[in-house]
C-alpha cells in the first residue's frame, strides 16, 4: 500500500531532477535513487521505466533532456498518476531560482518574462 504524500514527494523529486539536469551535469542523487525505488515498490511489475530515468540522468546534454522528459512521462503512465502541469511549473521555477545562485545567472526567472532559460556559461580552466 502506498502513501499518497510520499508518492507525491517522490514524483516531485523526479520532476526536480528533470529540471536540475537543464543546468547541471549528472544530477543523480540518493534522493532520486530513493524516489525511483519507492515508486517502483508501489507498482513493481516493470522496472525498465525507472532504470531508463536513472540512465537518462547521466546522458549527454542534448539527448538527456528528451530522454528524461520521456522517461518521466513513462513513469507517470506506468503508475497511472497524471503529470500535473502546475507541479511542473512550480518545481521548474523553484529549481531555477535555487540554481541561479549556483550557476551565477542572477534571479531572472525566464518563465515570467516568456524567455528561454539561460544557457550555462562555460569557462575553460
Amino acid at each position: 500500500m502506498s502513501d499518497p504524500t510520499l508518492t507525491r514527494a517522490a514524483l516531485l523529486t523526479l520532476e526536480e531532477a528533470v529540471h536540475t539536469a537543464r543546468y547541471l551535469q549528472n544530477p543523480q542523487s540518493y534522493a532520486v535513487k530513493f524516489a525511483l525505488a519507492y515508486l517502483h515498490s508501489i507498482q513493481p511489475s516493470d522496472r525498465r521505466v525507472f532504470d531508463d530515468f536513472w540512465r537518462a540522468l547521466s546522458e549527454g546534454s542534448v539527448s538527456r533532456g528528451i530522454a528524461l522528459e520521456n522517461s518521466h512521462k513513462a513513469i507517470h503512465a506506468h503508475l497511472r498518476i497524471p503529470h500535473l502541469e502546475q507541479d511542473m511549473w512550480m518545481v521548474w521555477r523553484a529549481t531555477f531560482e535555487r540554481l541561479t545562485t549556483i550557476t551565477g545567472h542572477g534571479k531572472k526567472n525566464p518563465h515570467r518574462l516568456g524567455e528561454a532559460p539561460p544557457l550555462p556559461e562555460h569557462t575553460d580552466h
